[in-house]
């Protein structure tokens, strides 16, 4: 009995080791990517952020480790559109191997014209429709480098896809009662300009689409004068942003905080936007009572 049972175990183990499935090192650029890629990839990848939870990309300073990170990668996932303006300096200075995708190719970008430049808008992300996307750029690269595992991957990602147009269609439930009048947001920075156009909200903020400079005191003026205008009742502040200078305009105008959004990362995983879609219900939850709030 004791020789059949060494034998089974024996027997069991090389089962188990030939069995073991492929495993990619993918790095992205921030964690609402690191999210999506793991919806997709499950247990086919190993993903690391280089931008972590509650921290800010526009600002973000690569370091020996981030390089280190993407020479030793298999993928490379990142958002484009100038979100990253320090990786592609960073992947040319590794000299890494690995594929550098970009998830927003093929969306229509929202566009701006600075200094007589054309711009665009980066985050993409606050639309579902794009997020969508998203995940079929990151479906594609994946089933490129894991076609053994092409079966589950594309099952993942239908299955992931069909999670976020459920929620596309439960943003449109929660906000279809809102009157126009009400649909007034101030932030801290510009980076709901996709939301504002899938979801019908107008949003105003004291800084653009990067968090990189301080607004100007006539800029602020002007926000605080739009503010009394427009009886906005309730600012937000957001994850990634000092709170100070939203604080001080709710001061000046007699608004209130209405909480903490979530706009370029996820919060930490005992938080309440850890996902991508806990990160868009948990907005949308905020936007909506803050918006009934106003006159």
């Amino acid at each position: 009995m004791k020789l059949w049972n060494f034998i089974l175990l024996i027997l069991l183990s090389c089962g188990s080791s030939s069995s073991a499935h492929p495993n990619l090192k993918v790095v992205v650029s921030f964690s609402i990517l690191k999210d999506l890629v793991e919806n997709v990839g499950a247990e086919f990848v190993t993903v690391t952020s280089l931008v972590g939870p509650n921290s800010d990309a526009h600002t973000f300073e690569p370091s020996a480790e981030s390089a280190q990170l993407l020479s030793e990668a298999n993928l490379i996932f990142m958002n484009g559109l100038g979100f990253e303006g320090w990786m592609p300096r960073l992947v040319e200075s590794t000299k890494t191997k690995a594929q550098v995708v970009i998830v927003s190719q093929h969306i229509k970008p929202r566009t701006f014209e600075i200094n007589s430049s054309l711009s665009f808008d980066p985050h993409a992300w606050h639309d579902v429709k794009n997020t969508i996307t998203y995940v079929d750029n990151i479906e594609k690269a994946l089933l490129e480098l894991l076609p053994e595992a092409s079966e589950i991957i594309r099952r993942n990602a239908s299955n992931y896809r069909q999670k976020l147009r459920d929620l596309e269609a439960w943003i449109y439930k929660e906000l279809k009662d809102i009157p126009s009048q009400k649909r007034i947001i101030i932030t801290a920075h510009d980076a709901f300009g996709y939301l504002s156009d899938a979801y019908k909200i107008k949003f105003l903020a004291p800084q653009g689409l990067t968090t990189e400079s301080e607004p100007s005191v006539q800029e602020v003026v002007s926000l605080v004068n739009k503010i009394k205008e427009y009886n906005v009742k309730v600012l937000f502040v957001e994850n990634i942003s000092n709170e100070r200078l939203i604080r001080h305009i709710a001061e000046e105008t007699g608004a209130t905080i209405g909480g903490m959004l979530y706009s370029d990362a996820l919060s930490e995983k005992d938080q309440p936007a850890a996902t991508y879609i806990d990160m868009m219900k948990i907005n949308i939850q905020l936007l909506k009572s803050g918006m009934l709030k106003n006159k």
